[in-house]
């Protein structure tokens, strides 16, 4: 369901607008690159290679609002890759966020809305904080089962207030993950939780697949658990 408030561009084929997209992509690398080389700190390499499959995934898929950015039904976004953070905040600064290019000129300096990592409460667009590799796979997670949560509360038959969904950058780092989540929390939220690559595999080698998430969940709430739960 498309929002009014939601940033959702349209695909095209036109070849302006091709370069324009690549020229988008462009600056996300460049900006990395320049922050990192003027903090002397950072880690370029996965805005290098992420930028194109983010920049779609921001402009063509994710339903947010930079002018109003707790607006309650917009998807979220987690780098879980909490090190590549200029790649969220070149993200944050093309699309219109209050995070300005001299903020970034400061990355990872004392005060900055640019942190090292993502801060929930430093910059405005950071949904969780990441730092510590799984820990926004973790979070992730619960946000989506927030969602579902809210959604089964809330929701009436043609009034889907909440129906937003949970995206996540993950990296082959963050795969340690199940022991922040356990298995129940993974199975309660993958419905509404989006992984990368690495997080996606992980999840399908361990059967979690929207076929069989209602089975595993119920069977898995019938029985005490052992593990941590999101």
């Amino acid at each position: 369901m498309n929002h009014p408030e939601a940033v959702l561009l349209p695909q095209t084929t036109d070849d302006s607008e091709q370069v324009l997209d690549q020229l988008c992509i462009n600056a996300l690398r460049i900006l990395a690159m320049d922050a990192v080389q003027q903090a002397n700190s950072g880690h370029p390499g996965l805005p290098l290679g992420a930028a194109p499959m983010a920049y779609v995934l921001w402009t063509r898929y994710l339903r947010h609002n930079p002018a109003n950015p707790s607006w309650p039904n917009r998807d979220r976004f987690v780098l879980s890759a909490g090190y590549g953070s200029m790649l969220l905040y070149g993200l944050l600064y093309l699309t219109g966020y209050e995070l300005s290019l001299d903020e970034l000129t400061h990355f990872r300096q004392w005060g900055s809305h640019a942190p090292g990592h993502p801060e929930r409460g430093v910059t405005l667009g950071v949904e969780t904080t990441t730092g510590p590799l799984g820990q926004g796979f973790a979070n992730g997670v619960g946000l989506a089962i927030a969602e579902r949560f809210l959604a089964a509360h809330f929701n009436r038959p043609g009034y889907p207030l909440v129906d937003h969904y949970t995206y996540g950058l993950v990296s082959d780092g963050d795969l340690s993950w199940l022991r922040y989540t356990g298995e129940r929390g993974a199975m309660l939220g993958i419905k509404r939780f989006v992984a990368s690559a690495p997080g996606s595999e992980i999840l399908r080698h361990y059967g979690f697949t929207v076929e069989n998430v209602v089975t595993r969940a119920l069977a898995l709430l019938s029985t005490p658990s052992k593990g941590a739960v999101v």
